[in-house]
């Protein structure tokens, strides 16, 4: 009886421990009634390994059930009162500590059974640990308890002869990678977020994690690999640090679509900055990026109504009308809400804008209900656009510019910058009805630093 695992724990346990174990289990567990007669029992006898040797199945089994042992089924009911007062046993090592979190728990729970020596405990507790972790939500909680998990792992290690318990060893890399992996992943997102800078002592850029994940032993892991140059990438904007990041994520498959997602986003937010700076190259990188994510089907998760329009947009900026077409096709049904409904809509206006399909595009303009000013700014630019096109009368341009501009005065929630952007490209306009000089024109938008829609304002002034 002495191989039951409930003795392996009990065994560990001082003399005061003990009698405060059965003082626990008959408070906390009081109508059970079974266990409780076999631990007073067991303890009877004193609290000592010698003591417990004496004590046969059949002994244990009538003091319990008040009946004589007659065959296995016996031995079963026993060793299943064992496995119930193990975890009894197991609570009331970590009831103080803990109002029964369960990852607290068991944080605790292997933390002791290194303490005590149980090391076959302690073996599957990191398995177990692991599990937990990667079951938690994604967010700043996950972190701290690989730190915690990893460092008592990392701490055994040097008094484990790990040679010995080869399973223990492979459990442990398993958690140090796991470990490294997603402590990257969060300082990649506080990068990003600009949280976390090297100028800020608070948070300082962990230089030695990087040098680990950048080693020799991680160099063949993937996941390893991609958290790094994830932090490279959000850390300093490289093209290098892009490649490889977009490397590793078409080379794996992931469980996790919100982490997923968010490696994509990485990706398409460096697009975005770059073509910020002018680099309008990255225009078909990140048109590329959403092709492959839609083969993929990477782009469910989190295809908002802006992004619905945005997708659409590079399409048309690089020309790629016709798969412009197909996406709001395949993905217009998503669109349910009244303001998805608009995007739909202005996304078509913007592809029939493209093909110079003006007048169907000022016909859907008409039905766009929503007065959201991110919706509103966009009908009117491309009904402005439009007009320009067709060639309407200066008067009427004129009116409907000075219109706009009285919108954007007393538009209260958008941003100035935003703003100023559509008024110098509404000024833009003014000048191309009033006749001013084109070369006046062009050392207005030559020198200013923000003008909406610029390519198309130079297109325009580039025609003869």
């Amino acid at each position: 009886m002495l191989h039951s695992t409930f003795f392996k724990l009990l065994r560990t346990l001082s003399k005061k421990e003990v009698l405060s174990f059965h003082e626990f289990a008959i408070s906390v567990n009081a109508k059970k009634k079974i266990p409780n007669r076999l631990l007073t029992y067991l303890l009877s006898h004193g609290t000592n390994e010698a003591a417990w040797e004496n004590i046969s199945i059949e002994q244990a089994y009538f003091a319990t059930f008040d009946q004589e042992y007659a065959s296995d089924k016996h031995r079963k009911k026993v060793f299943n009162t064992l496995a119930e007062l193990n975890t009894w046993l197991t609570n009331y090592l970590v009831w103080k500590e803990v109002n029964q979190s369960v990852i607290w728990r068991q944080y605790f729970l292997t933390k002791i059974y290194f303490e005590r020596g149980l090391f076959d405990y302690f073996e599957k507790s990191v398995k177990q640990s692991i599990k937990l972790i990667q079951s938690i939500p994604n967010s700043f909680l996950r972190p701290l308890f690989l730190m915690m998990f990893y460092h008592v792992s990392y701490f055994s290690s040097t008094i484990i002869d790990l040679n010995k318990s080869l399973r223990l060893k492979l459990a442990l890399e398993q958690l140090e990678q796991f470990y490294l992996q997603t402590k990257l992943r969060y300082v990649g997102e506080l990068v990003n977020r600009n949280n976390l800078r090297e100028d800020n002592q608070e948070f300082s850029i962990p230089k030695d994690l990087l040098n680990k994940a950048e080693g020799l032993e991680h160099q063949d892991n993937n996941y390893m690999q991609l958290y790094y140059w994830t932090v490279q990438l959000s850390k300093n904007r490289t093209s290098e640090a892009y490649e490889k990041v977009k490397h590793y994520f078409n080379l794996l498959s992931f469980t996790d679509r919100e982490e997923e997602q968010e490696i994509l986003t990485y990706l398409l937010n460096f697009c975005a900055y770059n073509i910020r700076k002018g680099d309008f190259s990255y225009l078909e990188e990140s048109l590329n990026l959403y092709k492959e994510a839609f083969k993929a089907n990477r782009l469910d998760l989190h295809l908002t109504e802006n992004r619905f329009f945005n997708i659409v947009t590079i399409a048309c900026g690089v020309e790629d009308v016709d798969w412009a077409d197909y996406f709001i096709d395949f993905y217009a049904h998503k669109m349910t809400t009244s303001e998805g409904k608009d995007m739909v809509l202005l996304s078509k206006v913007r592809v029939f804008i493209q093909r110079k399909k003006y007048e169907e595009a000022l016909s859907d303009l008409v039905n766009i209900k929503s007065k959201l000013f991110h919706i509103e700014k966009k009908r009117r630019v491309f009904q402005l656009k439009c007009l320009v096109e067709l060639k309407e009368n200066s008067e009427l341009i004129l009116n409907y510019c000075s219109n706009f501009l009285l919108y954007l005065k007393r538009e209260k929630f958008s941003s100035q910058e935003d703003k100023l952007s559509l008024i110098n490209f509404i000024k833009v306009v003014q000048k191309l009805q009033k006749k001013v000089p084109k070369q006046d024109i062009v050392d207005f938008v030559d020198n200013t630093s923000s003008i909406a829609f610029k390519n198309w304002i130079t297109e325009w002034l580039d025609q003869p």
